[in-house]
């Protein structure tokens, strides 16, 4: 059997539609295992005017359950003679068993009557209402309305409402709306149409000129591109994020080629197709890797209102070019450097300053990060260059009109003054979540640093569902720029220096916690055990050592070594976890086996620090594998809780030095290593 559910509602907003996707994807699931329901596949319905699901392979009937009730206890059950009391009479009564039924079973508060019957799934036509209702209480939007006579809340206003298994129409109700089994075409059709069975209901849409799942409108946009390359011999520019915008803002996509005047090719490209794609949600349009005065929009509906939106669509475009056109003439009669003193006028945030605060705190940054890197010379000079400009384009008229050109403009003019090309590059990369070039990594550093610190210093702190300064994703790029461009750099320190240079607070323990949780989203996208993720995040000051740990025991997880290393560290720290100091003197030693452990340690030492030092986890971690049975032999043969205090304070100070050596490396305690 197939279910069927559409709701007809007025325009859906684009920024609910992928949500809802999701929701009515997973819902629909754990619904139909709450309700015993079987089921081959959800098919979610979201398209503009309309949500719903289709499921295909219903089963005719809930899986039958057996369920447990526990009644009185014994001594409450049976009369003195063994026969059943009035309460164990009224239990049994009260869930439909007999007295056949009953058993008496031990549990820890002593001997109860149990009753345990098996009861038969009901037939799917007399559950899917209740189901249907339940999915569609259970939806959740960014921006629920109400309407009507206080009717919702619900992501818009309800007007028709489609329920069917199979052929048999489901009795529901949804905000005043009695389903039936009428729906209603795309608007360009006007009509309404009968569906007679939940099976037909694609064939039926297709006819009423509607693509209602959102992977066959997304195919279908796609084909009308390869449609309108193949026709024109022109290139459509590739944008998916463009492609999700007009999947999610029609229900019959279908694309057209239009035309703007050539004269506004005198415009850099990035402009164009800025203008193309943000204010007008249509694609930019190459010939042999150059752009030229064509677009490709869509419109909702038949082909045959290409020719009335054409001349609507061109002519808002080249208002748009026109105004992108007056702003950079007027624009590019100041250098970039000429809008740096603008920026006194421009806040950052209110208690963070001014842009050219934030300026001043980016080229000191900049500053320190070099230091701390050994970086010097020309990269240094390009990359204060850069910092010095960093924020200049944002007082530029072509940025305040067009804000997501920020950095590009930047590129674009200091090219234009004539500013090296590593420099430019550096104005745009800033933006990037993870920069090209050294010149960049610095800026971008610097820039999400000072900003991520800044807010956590105001306590603008990212909550699960609430993050308007993007502050995650600033956090992921600083991570993964470091790792990839394997810098040694203790991040620790510079948030220290971070927050000296804003001199506004200091920072508590959540900063850490919310740096450690998105290195552990790096460690885990690249497939290392949790376990191992675990053992690593202490090392989230420097998230290079962090990765490099990681990836040398995710190689050796599954081998005897692994093991071996897990279970060394664990003896040994677990011993000496609570001892601080890390003294001890050789004459102290009493035993043989102590005096082997430190000859090896002695030897493993300096080799491990090393392989660290030129960031060889590899190596290092072979090394400390060497002193597994040499510690097995310690422990066999020495009372490190000696009764002498001075014996039993020196051989915790050595193995508190033994155990640290292994931290250096990874915190192994959370290695989950096999016993026996």
């Amino acid at each position: 059997m197939q279910l069927l559910l559409e709701v007809g509602v007025e325009e859906l907003p684009q920024s609910e539609v992928y949500n809802l996707e999701k929701q009515l994807r997973e819902n629909t699931e754990d619904l139909f295992r709450k309700y015993r329901l079987r089921y081959e596949r959800v098919k979610p319905i979201v398209a503009p005017r309309r949500l719903g699901v289709l499921v295909f392979g219903v089963a005719e009937r809930q899986d039958d359950v057996e369920e447990k009730k526990r009644g009185p206890a014994k001594k409450v059950a049976f009369n003195e003679d063994g026969t059943p009391s009035r309460a164990l009479l009224g239990f049994i009564n009260s869930v439909g068993a007999s007295l056949e039924d009953v058993v008496v079973e031990s549990t820890e508060k002593g001997e109860y009557a149990f009753v345990t019957r098996k009861i038969r799934g009901k037939e799917a036509k007399e559950v899917v209402s209740d189901l249907l209702r339940e999915l569609v209480n259970s939806l959740g939007f960014a921006k629920p309305m109400r309407w009507g006579s206080g009717k919702g809340p619900f992501v818009r206003p309800v007007h028709w409402v489609v329920a069917l298994l199979d052929e048999e129409s489901i009795p529901l109700e949804i905000f005043g709306v009695s389903s039936d089994r009428y729906t209603c075409s795309h608007r360009y059709l006007k009509k309404t149409v009968e569906i007679r069975s939940a099976g037909e209901y694609p064939d039926v849409m297709e006819d009423c000129m509607v693509i209602p799942f959102i992977e066959e409108r997304r195919e279908h946009v796609r084909r009308e591109l390869e449609r309108v390359e193949m026709e024109s011999g022109l290139k459509i520019v590739e944008d998916g994020e463009l492609i999700d915008e007009v999947v999610a803002l029609t229900e019959y996509p279908t694309a057209f080629l239009g035309e703007f005047k050539q004269m506004f090719l005198r415009l850099p490209a990035e402009v164009v197709e800025t203008a193309l794609k943000h204010h007008q949600r249509v694609f930019a349009v190459e010939k042999e890797g150059m752009l030229v005065n064509r677009f490709v929009a869509f419109i909702d509906g038949p082909r045959s209102l290409e020719d009335s939106v054409r001349n609507g669509y061109r002519r808002v475009i080249e208002a748009r070019l026109e105004d992108a056109a007056f702003y950079m003439e007027k624009d590019r009669r100041r250098k970039l450097e000429d809008f740096l003193s603008d920026l006194d006028g421009i806040v950052f945030q209110r208690e963070l300053g001014t842009m050219r605060d934030k300026v001043r705190r980016i080229v000191e940054l900049v500053t320190y990060l070099s230091h701390s890197l050994g970086i010097t010379g020309e990269v240094l000079e390009r990359a204060l260059r850069a910092a010095q400009l960093s924020k200049a384009d944002i007082a530029t008229m072509l940025v305040y009109e067009f804000p997501e050109l920020q950095g590009t403009v930047a590129r674009i003019y200091a090219s234009l003054d004539g500013e090296p090309y590593p420099v430019c590059a550096a104005l745009e990369e800033q933006y990037m979540d993870l920069p090209e070039s050294v010149e960049g990594a610095l800026l971008c550093l610097a820039d999400k640093l000072d900003t991520i610190v800044g807010n956590f210093l105001i306590d603008n702190i990212p909550s699960g569902s609430r993050d308007p300064y993007g502050l995650k994703r600033k956090a992921f790029s600083i991570m993964r720029t470091l790792i990839k461009f394997e810098w040694d750099l203790d991040l620790g320190q510079v948030v220290e220096h971070c927050v000296q240079l804003l001199g506004i607070g200091v920072l508590d323990q959540r900063f850490e916690e919310f740096m450690k949780a998105r290195l552990q989203s790096i460690l885990d996208e690249e497939k290392l055990d949790f376990d191992v993720v675990r053992a690593v995040l202490h090392l989230w000051r420097i998230p290079l050592r962090a990765f490099l740990s990681g990836k040398a025991l995710q190689r050796v997880k599954d081998t005897e070594a692994y093991q071996k290393l897990a279970v060394g560290f664990e003896r040994v720290h677990n011993i000496s976890r609570n001892h601080e100091s890390v003294e001890f003197d050789t004459r102290l030693f009493k035993e043989d086996a102590e005096y082997e452990l430190f000859r090896l340690y002695s030897e493993v030492k300096p080799r491990v620090e090393d392989h660290l030092k030129h960031l060889d986890y590899g190596s290092a971690l072979n090394e400390l594998i060497r002193m597994k049975d040499t510690i097995d032999r310690y422990f066999d043969n020495v009372f490190v809780m000696d009764g002498d205090l001075a014996i039993r304070m020196n051989r915790l100070g050595f193995l508190k030095s033994l155990s640290n050596l292994f931290l250096k490396v990874a915190d192994l305690r959370h290695l989950v290593v096999e016993k026996g």
